[in-house]
């Protein structure tokens, strides 16, 4: 049952990764090949290339993989404090949502 549950929540997530994507002018499979939407994610951000060095990281990873998503969330304009605490605590409704 939490097999399934899972599955469930990782296409719902995939699927929103995959709109955000397109929203952002990229192809909506970028967003769902693991490493690859990262990278992406950081280019459309301008961030520089050695934060996904910083994703391999322990302990630091977590602090970037947020701030990654933060910033990518902000660049759709959405600065709302419920919009922030969704993609940090339940990032699959984040991602459904925005996409």
């Amino acid at each position: 049952m939490i097999l399934i549950i899972f599955i469930v929540l990782t296409i719902v997530a995939a699927y929103g990764f995959w709109m955000l994507f397109e929203k952002a002018g990229r192809k909506g499979w970028e967003g769902v090949v693991p490493i690859y939407s990262q990278w992406v994610q950081s280019k459309i951000l301008g961030k520089k290339t050695w934060h996904l060095i910083l994703l391999i990281v322990p302990i630091v990873n977590v602090f970037v993989f947020y701030n990654l998503y933060l910033d990518f969330i902000h660049c759709f304009g959405k600065r709302r404090i419920l919009g922030e605490l969704c993609c940090c605590i339940g990032s699959v409704y984040c991602f459904a949502t925005l996409g």
